[in-house]
């Protein structure tokens, strides 16, 4: 036994404790510790280090953390939301090992919370993601690859965005039995963007997950869009993207999961002049530098059919 979830948050609550700091803090110590243990360990070990920047926390600020993660876990449990720590037996173990897009390994969230079906981080998964101003064939093109995944039994993956992830999630529900994972860059106690409310719920109603590595009360901002990213790379075994520009957000997850050894594809359109437009150009880097593979529609039912069942094959290993 490590850190307990108040003690995790609590450390988090305090200035200038990242999950870094927390990761590392938390390998230090094996079998159970008091809170009282903890902040002596805590106090004693950044005095140890003479740092300026931790040397005026003192042991009423580590009590007051205490006491405000206590609130917050209450208020977490009251509005419906669940939550696991890295040291649970049921934190999927894959988030330790993705790679980010400089190569070095990505820091594990330290908590997940979530809404709906958690055994589906246990299932086979395909990351369906791509531009939120997509084109009407972007959008197509995840619709249609999300519902015939999902049909095979894939839950499918994405960030609840507008536009292709939008597309996404709606393909897996129209699939008989279809299940979608929505990974947030906020707290569960809201929806971002507001316009796809409807939508979470949604996917929680036809026995999906909403998941997060956010607390509540925070917001959506550039750096949590792109740790949930990393996420969405990380539970899926394979990602495949539909639209990006060649700096799209979207770039974030591919990257990491082909530096992470996930199965990578990319859409190839029909429509040449379209397809070579600045709006698919991140799909062709993925191919050219990333080793990406193409997915490329064919008007023959019968040879798609197999087509997908090939892909989907390939990535159930």
């Amino acid at each position: 036994m490590a850190l307990t979830d108040k003690q995790i948050i609590a450390l988090q609550e305090l200035p200038r404790i990242g999950k870094k700091k927390v990761l590392d803090l938390g390998s230090k110590i094996t079998g159970f510790i008091s809170d009282e243990e903890l902040c002596d360990y805590f106090l004693g070990l950044q005095s140890a280090k003479s740092s300026r920047s931790t040397a005026r926390l003192t042991e009423q600020d580590f009590k007051q953390a205490l006491k405000q993660a206590e609130i917050k876990l209450d208020k977490t449990q009251q509005a419906g939301i669940s939550w696991i720590s890295c040291y649970d037996a049921s934190y999927p173990a894959v988030l330790n090992d993705v790679m980010s897009e400089d190569g070095k390994r990505s820091e594990s969230p330290v908590m997940l919370y979530y809404k709906g079906d958690l055994q589906l981080l246990s299932s086979a998964s395909i990351a369906i993601i791509g531009s939120r101003n997509a084109s009407p064939q972007a959008e197509k093109a995840a619709t249609f690859l999300a519902k015939n995944f999902a049909a095979r039994g894939l839950p499918i993956v994405s960030g609840l965005a507008l536009g292709c992830d939008t597309a996404a999630h709606l393909g897996a529900l129209a699939a008989e039995s279809g299940k979608t994972i929505a990974v947030l860059g906020n707290g569960l106690d809201s929806v971002y963007p507001s316009e796809n409310s409807d939508l979470a719920a949604q996917i929680l109603a036809q026995g999906g997950l909403l998941i997060s590595e956010y607390a509540l009360g925070q917001k959506a901002a550039n750096y949590t869009l792109v740790a949930r990213d990393l996420i969405q790379a990380g539970i899926s075994k394979a990602v495949i993207v539909a639209q990006s520009k060649i700096d799209g957000g979207s770039m974030h997850a591919a990257i990491a999961a082909a530096n992470s050894g996930k199965h990578l594809y990319a859409v190839k359109y029909s429509d040449l002049e379209f397809d070579s437009s600045d709006c698919n150009r991140g799909n062709h880097e993925l191919v050219q530098k990333y080793g990406a593979a193409y997915i490329t529609a064919t008007k023959d039912k019968i040879q798609m059919s197999s087509y997908l069942d090939a892909i989907a094959k390939e990535i159930l290993g």
